[in-house]
């Protein structure tokens, strides 16, 4: 038998069958009947999936799969492994590669898992290359895609499927969570759905379930959000008769190309028990996925929250916006939209991202140039101001999704060479649509080779605010998520109030790393005279808005150098009390404690290095909580009596656990 190991992981394979796993969990897969088809799925003594599946472990719409019309596979190459110690963009781990295929279609799948040392979890990912089109009808026309593929097809042959598993008895579904993108449209970020009922079809990127004896699993799919995808079918799991299935390769039935191989989406299962938390589970599953250096995590100023950023774009003013960030500590400055030439009615207004969007232009680099109107002395002045002011700079640009990013070696170019000239460490990218498969195989070539080509020193901000963007679980190897645009001069949606800003980051905080977050502090001098605010943000103290963001990245969202002294001051208090935790902090799982925030809570965040952050909204009625230890008190108004916090309204606190 052949095998490969890496600490306690390893894979072990003959002519018929593979086993992969390493101290928490092994999986068994039959190769016998020429495809992968799991046997068994062990973590310790306990037997999470048997034998005596249905089908083959992986499926695609409208491609007969073996058992459909007597259409019969076989393993195509011998099984490869490759310990893989160092990944850019990974953590460490052993590579399994499974090739088969089938004769008539000429259809070839290749199955990839990912095996992580010391982890109770790993991935897997598809390709296929294939010289048919799917077996099926599609359109967004129900009649013809729902009604007539209904009565002709099985439900198994119309889902892309992933991965599947025959669950031990016992397992039952708990709940699903969709993650909302689209901000700039809502303010609810997390849909929770109950799958207790039996078998059933879901939707989210993530997937809970149980079994008697408090075994836990944990699916998750890299991928955007569920409203936010190209798939055909309009679930992400299905349950049925004891076997779960995690559907959805990001790849729809127009996005084949004859004899190319496209790659789907990640799945990934991970194992627990009954002490585990479901949410806690994939939070360190991504910490390990997804490794952030410290110099990637960062206080960044972005003067578009404040409304005036490209009316007020010139070089006295990059100069002093410069010098202000420094002052208040922050590490980063973003140039935001208005640096560059641009064409067309955008010269009037400065705002490139609407020539883009609204006028649907055909984009080339020239829009790119930086403008000689705005910045006639281009970025070294800045360059040489943010040396002085001990920061960084960063950037803002939106690739050309009006093309679907066919000008992506042009526009890494330009980002690899403003870099090397002008120190560019952070790059924001908005306005992203990924619509086709090639449009997101274009854009994430961009950003891998800029991040490749640069050692890694550029790090994207992905904005999640509008459009088909990655979301929460996708292209994280590549920077964070700028999740929300949050305005004072607003009474829409998109208006700020730290309630709300509490209320997304808590939803958000109990599946996703709070360190991969970008939470916004705009400042209370970008509130128009006169304007009326729908619900007045200045019901809290400014220190309340900052303290937000503690546990995440913070993102100061206004003009520094026009803010009056006292919004200067707290600022430089709250991110210099930031970056004194951050280590430990963003070293550690953040999860959301107390009452989920709605006006009248007492809520917060737990860090596992032994910090807890808590605040009281106006609205509450409760004024105390129970702390399980001794802790003290850092920042905030709050006081700690035989072991219980006491806040006033509008009141935060941030505590240290004792010894």
């Amino acid at each position: 038998m052949n095998q490969a190991k890496f600490k306690d992981a390893y894979v072990k394979w003959d002519g018929n069958s593979v086993v992969f796993g390493n101290n928490f969990y092994q999986r068994t897969i039959d190769l016998s009947k020429g495809y992968p088809e799991t046997t068994a799925l062990s973590y310790g003594d306990s037997q999470i999936a048997v034998a005596g599946k249905s089908a083959c472990d992986l499926s695609f719409l409208g491609i007969n799969m073996p058992g459909d019309y007597e259409t019969t596979y076989s393993i195509t190459a011998p099984v490869q492994s490759e310990v893989v110690e160092n990944p850019q963009f990974d953590a460490p781990h052993i590579k399994l590669i499974i090739t088969f295929g089938e004769a008539v279609q000429k259809v070839e799948f290749t199955r990839i898992f990912y095996v992580y040392p010391d982890f109770s979890g790993y991935s897997v990912r598809n390709a296929i290359k294939t010289a048919v089109i799917p077996n099926c009808y599609w359109t967004h026309r129900s009649a013809l895609s729902g009604e007539a593929n209904t009565s002709r097809f099985n439900p198994r042959y119309l889902e892309c499927c992933a991965d599947s598993l025959k669950l031990s008895d016992g397992f039952k579904g708990v709940r699903s969570v969709e993650f909302k993108g689209r901000t700039d449209y809502h303010n609810e970020m997390t849909v929770e759905y109950d799958l207790s009922a039996g078998d059933f079809t879901a939707v989210g990127n993530l997937l809970f379930m149980e079994n008697n004896a408090g075994k836990k699993l944990v699916f998750l799919q890299e991928a955007p959000p569920s409203t936010e995808r190209r798939d055909f079918e309009k679930h992400d799991f299905r349950m049925k008769d004891g076997e779960i299935h995690s559907c959805c390769w990001g790849i729809a039935p127009e996005d084949l190309r004859l004899g190319e191989r496209l790659y789907g989406y990640r799945h990934t299962t991970l194992i627990g028990d009954k002490a585990d938390d479901f949410g806690t589970m994939a939070k360190k599953y991504m910490a390990l996925r997804y490794p952030m250096k410290e110099s990637e995590a960062g206080v960044l100023v972005n003067p578009w929250g404040c409304g005036h950023f490209p009316e007020w774009t010139s070089p006295e003013f990059m100069l002093e916006e410069i010098e202000a960030a420094g002052k208040i500590g922050a590490e980063i400055y973003q140039i935001d939209d208005a640096w560059e030439k641009c064409m067309g009615s955008a010269v009037k207004t400065g705002i490139g991202l609407a020539e883009m969007t609204s006028n649907n232009r055909a984009m080339d680099m020239e829009f790119w140039e930086i403008s000689p109107n705005r910045l006639p002395d281009g970025f070294e002045p800045a360059v040489k101001k943010a040396k002085e002011a001990g920061i960084k700079l960063g950037l803002w640009c939106a690739p050309s999704y009006t093309s679907m990013y066919n000008d992506w070696e042009k526009f890494s170019d330009m980002l690899i060479d403003y870099h090397h000239k002008y120190g560019f460490a952070t790059v924001k990218i908005d306005g992203v649509r990924l619509q086709r498969h090639e449009a997101e195989v274009a854009l994430e070539s961009l950003l891998r080779r800029v991040r490749v080509e640069t050692n890694g020193n550029v790090y994207f901000n992905l904005d999640t605010t509008n459009g088909q963007r990655p979301g929460y679980f996708y292209f994280l190897e590549y920077g964070n998520i700028f999740l929300e645009n949050r305005y004072l001069y607003s009474k829409t949606v998109v208006s700020y109030h730290p309630e709300k800003v509490l209320h997304n980051l808590w939803d958000l905080a109990k599946y996703v790393r709070t360190q991969t977050l970008q939470i916004e502090v705009p400042a209370p001098d970008d509130i128009p005279e006169g304007f009326e605010s729908v619900k007045n943000p200045l019901e809290y103290d400014y220190e309340f808005w900052c303290a937000i963001a503690l546990f995440a990245n913070i993102l100061v969202w206004t003009a520094p150098s026009r803010v009056g002294e006292k919004t200067a001051a707290t600022l430089a208090k709250m991110i210099k009390l930031h970056k004194s935790i951050r280590p430990e902090v963003f070293a550690s799982t953040v999860t959301s404690i107390g009452d989920r925030p709605n006006g009248k809570s007492i809520s917060g965040f737990s860090s596992s290095a032994g910090y807890l952050l808590y605040f009281r909204e106006l609205g509450s009625e409760n004024d105390s909580v129970k702390l399980d230890g001794d802790y003290e008190i850092l920042s905030g108004t709050g006081e700690v009596v035989n072991g219980v916090l006491k806040l006033n309204k509008g009141a935060y606190a941030l505590l240290k656990k004792r010894g």
